[in-house]
């Protein structure tokens, strides 16, 4: 049985439940753990309330920064700071959730380095990624914001680069992009990856979310061959981009190391990008169209959005077909619906 939402168990919490719903999510907490673990964690804090003075309970106080949320999970924030995060906590559902999902990355374990082999053949590095196979992180897919894949969690699957990056490259439009976020130590990172337009460049970025060692880390780029692609530190403020070749990845899988003083940790991604090319091929109204087929949309319903005719839409469609080596809607929409950068529905 699927997890309950997030809300019909803070409804239920609140007894905004109807009396058939009430037993459904009953029912539901006899048999799962996880939503049972969850709401023992907002029980906690809901325990908050009897230790505030009335004037301390202001409901409407603004959302601390996501780092606030890291330190204070993390336990590294002062006595008056960290009692003003969980005032809040108590109030918003969000940073709750917040908060639930940091502890539960803390919880899992990350994968340690495997540094019983020298890794200095072709076969030993695949040999080594194919163990990190169970937890590669993979840029074709669509995951949803905040799902574990190991130890890593989503932060965010759109293309985010324009605003942060600093090289003009980066300010490209992308096609694909996933933004994770990996502790180091006791160090906590966001590493975002995305692909170039043309799908020719794959663009890195780390920066730091929480930093207990201020000291810099230390990132290597290899194939899954063995084969370094590039290096690079992170600065003074933690922050570093880089970025390397498509060409330079045969077999569409990219290893970041991630190296600070005795602590490691490894990232896989999975850049597709054969699947990628042949979508940079396409025309913006015929990417448009791909992904109103991934939400359901028919011929009909397509020509009214994009406001053309519907002998339009069917002869993008036949366009498409032969771009992709597609032979059907009915193909379009499974391999758009499995697709990441092409299922945005409900972004």
């Amino acid at each position: 049985m699927r997890n309950h939402s997030r809300q019909d168990l803070f409804r239920y919490l609140r007894g905004d439940l109807s009396e058939p719903e009430k037993k459904r999510v009953e029912g539901h907490l006899k048999t799962c753990g996880k939503c049972n673990e969850f709401l023992a964690f907002v029980g906690n804090f809901n325990t908050t309330l009897k230790e505030m003075a009335e004037a301390e309970l202001q409901s409407e106080t603004a959302c601390p920064n996501p780092g606030s949320l890291v330190a204070f999970q993390a336990g590294e924030l002062d006595e008056k700071t960290a009692r003003l995060v969980r005032q809040h906590t108590v109030f918003c559902k969000d940073c709750l959730e917040e908060l639930y999902l940091l502890r539960q990355a803390e919880e899992s374990r990350p994968i340690k380095a495997d540094t019983s082999v020298a890794r200095t053949s072709p076969t030993e590095w695949r040999r080594f990624v194919e163990k990190l196979q169970d937890s590669v992180v993979d840029l074709g897919r669509k995951y949803g914001l905040n799902t574990l894949i190991g130890p890593y969690r989503i932060l965010s699957e759109v293309p985010r680069f324009g605003q942060h990056m600093r090289g003009a490259y980066f300010k490209k439009p992308q096609i694909a992009s996933k933004s994770i976020q990996v502790e180091v130590g006791k160090n906590l990172y966001a590493i975002t990856v995305a692909t170039s337009e043309h799908a020719d460049r794959i663009m890195c970025e780390v920066s730091t979310l929480r930093q207990s060692a201020k000291r810099p880390l230390d990132i290597s780029v290899h194939s899954a061959s063995g084969e370094e692609l590039n290096t690079a530190r992170t600065n003074e403020d933690g922050f570093s981009h880089f970025a390397v070749s498509g060409r330079s990845l045969p077999d569409e899988l990219l290893l970041l190391t991630l190296n600070l003083e005795h602590a490691e940790q490894h990232v896989l991604f999975h850049v597709p990008l054969e699947k990628l090319s042949a979508i940079s091929k396409l025309s913006y109204t015929e990417r448009t169209i791909v992904e109103l087929v991934a939400q359901g949309f028919g011929t009909e319903a397509i020509s009214k959005k994009i406001s053309v005719s519907q002998q339009a839409v069917k002869e993008h469609l036949s366009s498409i077909f032969h771009t992709l080596g597609i032979s059907d809607v009915a193909a379009l929409e499974h391999y758009a619906a499995d697709f990441g950068p092409f299922n945005r529905k409900g972004e």
